[in-house]
């Protein structure tokens, strides 16, 4: 039981040296958890402009917006394969009876990581939707300001006719 523990330890360390998709998507799931704080705490507004500036960059120019889209096409992708593939694994681990240790950890050890990617691809494609509404409320808020500043400025600008009565 211990070498195969070791074994599978090792083999998990020689899988760290490369960036995997996976890391990649936990990577881009920690960046969106950062934008939204940034975006939703009120403290640091200078920071949030610029937060605001550059997702809207993301989300409105027609290059980043297809990479985009691709790149939600792929996260959809990857959870539907995950799934697929946990589902498969649970499926397999409970009807089949298994007596050797070291074949069901290897079981388990892959319905573990097929869930966790799972959840990984799911949450980020799910949170950078959530992002992008985000990003639509800002700029309809800048909207509603700038019109309001521009009726305040059409108020002043224009001079009040006084009617006399007759």
């Amino acid at each position: 039981f211990f070498s195969s523990f070791s074994r599978l330890l090792q083999t998990s360390r020689e899988r760290t040296n490369m960036l995997s998709i996976w890391a990649i998507l936990q990577i881009l799931l920690l960046a969106e958890v950062f934008f939204t704080v940034i975006l939703v705490m009120n403290v640091l507004l200078p920071i949030r402009k610029i937060v605001v500036k550059i997702l809207r960059f993301c989300f409105l120019s027609k290059t980043t917006r297809l990479v985009t889209a691709i790149i939600a096409i792929i996260l959809l992708f990857t959870f539907a394969y995950t799934y697929y593939q946990q589902s498969h694994l649970s499926q397999k681990f409970t009807e089949a009876e298994y007596r050797d240790a070291d074949k069901e950890l290897q079981l388990r050890v892959r319905v573990f990581r097929e869930q966790r990617n799972m959840y990984l691809s799911g949450l980020t494609f799910f949170h950078g939707i959530f992002l992008w509404r985000l990003v639509q409320l800002y700029e309809s808020v800048e909207e509603t300001q700038k019109e309001i500043l521009h009726e305040g400025d059409n108020n002043k600008k224009t001079p009040k006719r006084e009617v006399k009565a007759e």
